[in-house]
């Protein structure tokens, strides 16, 4: 018979006993009633929703935290926090150069992530994963996700990424669509919002386990796309 496309056949051995046929059951029933991840390689072409100003919306993410959230019991009051002093003076700078080229550029944070039905569970799922990174960081990346998929889909872009002359185009593919020329990135990211919505589902469902058993040391969005555990195109 077919599980997943797969053809499986099963030798009826004489004399099994009972604890191989509950064996074989089992795995017939965790293969059968496993759901199949929801893919963000889509078909079709996708309309870019529209920003608050009419033209077409170029998200970007940033929720600041407090210096706790940066820099836990190191943190104290005056210490500069450079990843909100950064965000202050970067976003003008941001705006302005996507504004020039026909966009209309707009800062994206946790509130929007939040009236997504996945919020919680994903929240839950990716607190789990290790990182390198400063936790509070790594959870927003994560979160951008649902943030963007609530926002309609689209274009994503880190706050640091300027434009020098990409003009908004007249439809997007809805794949999950990354633009770095040299490596797999979240930085400039396009697609429909069902693959948005689908790469934090993939979040959600992944064990940050290695192939050999033991537990992985770093999980970001950025390492599950270049691992392929979320699936994306390369323009």
């Amino acid at each position: 018979f077919r599980i997943h496309g797969l053809c499986v056949v099963i030798v009826c051995a004489k004399g099994m006993s009972l604890t191989h046929w509950l064996v074989v059951l089992a795995f017939l029933a965790s293969t059968l009633f496993t759901p199949a991840l929801p893919d963000t390689l889509l078909d079709g072409q996708c309309a870019l929703p529209k920003g608050p100003n009419g033209r077409p919306a170029m998200w970007t993410y940033f929720q600041q935290g407090k210096n706790k959230d940066y820099y836990g019991r190191k943190a104290v009051d005056g210490k500069r926090n450079s990843f909100v002093a950064d965000y202050a003076m970067l976003v003008p700078l941001w705006k302005d150069s996507w504004a020039r080229h026909g966009w209309d550029p707009v800062v994206l944070a946790e509130p929007d992530a939040m009236r997504h039905p996945l919020y919680g569970r994903l929240r839950t799922a990716v607190s789990l994963f290790p990182t390198w990174n400063n936790k509070y960081y790594e959870m927003q990346c994560y979160l951008r996700w649902l943030a963007v998929a609530t926002a309609g889909g689209g274009f994503l872009v880190d706050y640091d990424v300027m434009n020098l002359g990409f003009p908004p185009p007249p439809s997007i593919s809805c794949n999950l669509t990354t633009y770095d020329p040299h490596e797999v990135s979240p930085a400039l990211l396009s697609g429909g919002a069902a693959a948005f919505a689908a790469g934090a589902q993939r979040m959600i469902a992944y064990n940050a386990t290695a192939a050999n058993g033991t537990a992985l040391e770093h999980v970001s969005d950025q390492w599950m796309m270049q691992a392929g555990v979320i699936p994306s195109q390369r323009m």
